[in-house]
C-alpha cells in the first residue's frame, strides 16, 4: 500500500510538470503575437503593400504590349494563305496587300520594312521607360528608409513588389527587343527586296530610330550611382545593335553607296555613345570593304574603256603574256601581240580619239 501511494505522488509530480511547460508554451507564443502587434510596419514594407494590388495586372498589360510589338501584325490574320504565320521577313505571299486581288502595293512594300523598323524603336523605347520608372522607385524607396532613420539596402529596394514588377517587365522587355533585332537582321534580304532600298539603307534608318530613341529616353543613361543600362542588359548596348545589324550586311555590301550607308550607321551610333574601340573596329571593317569595292569598280570601267577604244585585245594578250613569259621571248612572238594584231588595235584607237564613245 505504501508502494501504491508513492506512485501516485510521483504521477502528480509529473502532470504539474507538464502542466506548466504547456502554460510557458502559451506563453511564449503569446508573446511573440503580441511583439508583432506591437511591431509597426517599415516604410518600405508599407510601400510593397500598398502597391502590391497593381503590380499584376501592370505586368500583365506591359507584357500584352511587348508581346504584340514582338510578332508580326499579320501573325494572327486568319486568312493568311501560310495559316497565320508572317514573321518580320514574311514574303510577298505571306503578305496581304491593298492592290487588286490582294497583291501588294509600292506603299505596302515601303509600309512593311518601316513597321519593322517602328516596332524595333517602340521596344527599345518600352525598355528605357521601364529603366525610368525603376530608377525613380528606387529612389523613393531610399528617401523613405532614410526618412525613417534608416538606410537604403538593395534588398530593401529590391523587395518593394512595384520595383520587382518593372524588373521582370525590364527583362521581359529586353528579351523581346533581343530576339526581334536578331530576327530583323536575319530578315534584311527579304524586307530589301519588298522595298526600293538596299540592306544597308535599311540598317542606317533602323541604327538611326533606335539612336534617336535612345537619346531622348533618360532611361538609357545613369542617374546617380546608377550605371548605365547597357552595363546590366546587354542586347539593350549599342555594340549589340551595330554588331547584330552591320555584320549581317557586310557580306552583301557590293556598291560603294551601300558602304557609305553603313559607316553613317556607325557614325550615328558613336555620337549616341557607341564604344570607340566598337566604331574603330567596324570603320577598319568598312573601309576595306571600301577598297576592294573601289578596286572592283576601277577594274570594270579600265576594262570598259579599253574595250570601248579597241585596245582590249592587246591588253588580254599582255596579261596572257605575263603568265607565259619566259627570259628572251619575243612581244611579237605571242598570239594577239604581233605587228598585225598592233597595228588594228591602234587604228581603232586613233579612230575613236575623232569620235570618241559617249
Amino acid at each position: 500500500e505504501e508502494e501504491d501511494g508513492g506512485g501516485g505522488d510521483e504521477e502528480k509530480e509529473g502532470d504539474t510538470t507538464d502542466d506548466k511547460d504547456g502554460i510557458d508554451v502559451v506563453d511564449a507564443a503569446a508573446a511573440a503575437a503580441d511583439d508583432d502587434i506591437d511591431k509597426p510596419m517599415s516604410s518600405t514594407a508599407v510601400l510593397s503593400h500598398a502597391t502590391s494590388g497593381i503590380s499584376r495586372p501592370l505586368k500583365s498589360r506591359i507584357v500584352q504590349v511587348i508581346s504584340s510589338l514582338a510578332r508580326h501584325p499579320d501573325e494572327n490574320d486568319p486568312t493568311s494563305d501560310s495559316g497565320g504565320g508572317g514573321g518580320v521577313g514574311a514574303t510577298s505571299h505571306e503578305i496581304g496587300g491593298h492592290g487588286p486581288d490582294g497583291t501588294l502595293t509600292a506603299h505596302d512594300l515601303d509600309e512593311e520594312a518601316g513597321t519593322a523598323r517602328n516596332h524595333l524603336a517602340q521596344l527599345f523605347e518600352i525598355c528605357g521607360l521601364l529603366l525610368y520608372y525603376r530608377s525613380a522607385f528606387h529612389k523613393t524607396v531610399a528617401r523613405l528608409v532614410r526618412g525613417s532613420g534608416g538606410m537604403a539596402s538593395a534588398s530593401d529596394q529590391d523587395d518593394a513588389s512595384l520595383i520587382k514588377c518593372i524588373q521582370e517587365c525590364v527583362e521581359e522587355a529586353s528579351t523581346a527587343y533581343g530576339a526581334s533585332l536578331r530576327v530583323y537582321a536575319a530578315t534584311l534580304p527579304n524586307l530589301a527586296s519588298l522595298s526600293n532600298e538596299s540592306e544597308a539603307v535599311l540598317v542606317q534608318g533602323t541604327v538611326g530610330r533606335i539612336c534617336e530613341v535612345r537619346m531622348a529616353s533618360p532611361g538609357f543613361f545613369g542617374a546617380g550611382d546608377a550605371a548605365p543600362a547597357e552595363d546590366e542588359i546587354a542586347t539593350l548596348s549599342l555594340e549589340f545593335l551595330i554588331d547584330t545589324t552591320v555584320d549581317a550586311v557586310m557580306s552583301n555590301c557590293d556598291r560603294l553607296d551601300d558602304a557609305v550607308a553603313l559607316r553613317n550607321a556607325v557614325v550615328t551610333a558613336k555620337k549616341a555613345g557607341l564604344d570607340v574601340a566598337v566604331a574603330s573596329k567596324w570603320d577598319k571593317a568598312i573601309s576595306a570593304q571600301e577598297r576592294t569595292l573601289a578596286d572592283s569598280l576601277i577594274e570594270g570601267e579600265t576594262r570598259r574603256v579599253l574595250e570601248d577604244v579597241g585596245l582590249a585585245p592587246v591588253g588580254d594578250a599582255l596579261e596572257a603574256m605575263e603568265a607565259l613569259y619566259v627570259e628572251g621571248m619575243v612581244i611579237a612572238s605571242h598570239p594577239g601581240l604581233g605587228p598585225d594584231d598592233v597595228k588594228v588595235a591602234m587604228k581603232d584607237f586613233y579612230e575613236s580619239l575623232y569620235s570618241p564613245p559617249l
